[in-house]
């Protein structure tokens, strides 16, 4: 059972990356279902210079990533480095076959080698 969300920032650029993350930790508890979730978001960054993606995953809910050190960590970097986040895509998964604590019954899309992990990987 997954719940799977998408938002596209470009039309909200006069939003702050903290204020998007607070959007997207809506949408990740609406996606959520009470019991053992595990979870995982895609970022994307930009500006006019470059752009910078990230992909955190994890078998916790997605309060537990978005509460991360690792995950607050980037946004704060990101945040200095003047990009601004415009894509994120997410999943919560609720534990259905086999355990979530192993990363491989976790995906959250197919990786690029340009997304950076996070250290759970």
């Amino acid at each position: 059972m997954c719940g799977i969300y998408l938002r596209n920032f470009d039309s909200d650029s006069n939003l702050s990356n903290n204020q998007k993350i607070e959007d997207l930790k809506k949408i990740a508890s609406l996606s959520s279902r009470r019991g053992s979730d595990s979870s995982g978001i895609f970022l994307l960054f930009s500006n006019s210079i470059d752009t910078t993606s990230y992909l955190f995953r994890t078998p916790d809910s997605s309060s537990v990533l978005f509460n991360s050190n690792e995950f607050k960590k980037i946004i704060s970097l990101e945040a200095q480095s003047n990009r601004s986040l415009t894509l994120a895509f997410g999943h919560t998964r609720m534990n259905t076959d086999g355990s979530s604590y192993l990363l491989g019954n976790n995906q959250l899309a197919h990786e690029s080698t340009r997304c950076k992990q996070s250290p759970t990987d």
